[in-house]
Parts: structure tokens; C-alpha cells; sequence
């Protein structure tokens, strides 16, 4: 997507798809949720005017991005921050709905 060796994904699959089974290649699935990261120290939005699809994570927002396994490998091509080349430490509280389920993680 781009050569930003700062940057990391917000990976919801193990999460939002826990009894996937990965043994058949031919399988696929996908899901939207309801996503935001909160409270950053050292870390900022990042490909934010892309199409929600390939977009990074909102941040102080909540904004809707897919979530997708194909070829028995995560699709990480959104939900993206950057971390500060400046700083060691770096925090935000990440959250996530889909229909009734949420998730916050630190």
C-alpha cells in the first residue's frame, strides 16, 4: 500500500472470526465493523482519505472497515496507524463492534 516502515494494522480476525477453519484455500469470508482508536500517545490516523475499504483506523472516531480472509491468510489492507519515529512508547485503546459483540484492548 504504501513504504512506511511506521506503520501497524489493527487486526480484528482472530476476533471477529474464531472458528475459521483455515485448512480449505478455497474458503473466504468478510465482515464490517465498527472500528476507532482513542486516547493516542505518539500515534496518528494514517490513509484516512482512501475509500473505507483500504482506509486506516478513525481515530477519536469510530468509522466502518472490512474485515476479510482469503487464501487462508488475514487481509491487513486497512486499519492502519502510524507510530512517531520520535518516540519510544507509544498507546491508544482500540475499540471494535459487530452486531452485538465489542472488543476495547489497550
Amino acid at each position: 500500500m504504501c513504504s512506511n516502515t511506521n506503520e501497524v494494522n489493527v487486526m480484528y480476525h482472530a476476533w471477529l472470526f474464531p472458528d475459521f477453519r483455515f485448512r480449505d484455500a478455497s474458503l473466504a469470508t468478510k465482515a464490517e465493523v465498527t472500528t476507532g482508536a482513542f486516547a493516542c500517545h505518539n500515534v496518528r490516523g494514517v490513509h484516512l482519505d482512501l475509500a473505507p475499504a483500504g482506509a486506516g483506523m478513525p481515530v477519536d472516531d469510530l468509522g466502518t472497515r472490512e474485515v476479510g480472509i482469503h487464501f487462508q491468510r488475514f487481509s491487513p489492507c486497512n486499519n492502519q496507524l502510524q507510530l512517531s519515529s520520535r518516540c519510544r512508547e507509544h498507546a491508544f485503546f482500540a475499540f471494535a463492534r459487530h452486531k452485538n459483540r465489542c472488543v476495547l484492548s489497550y
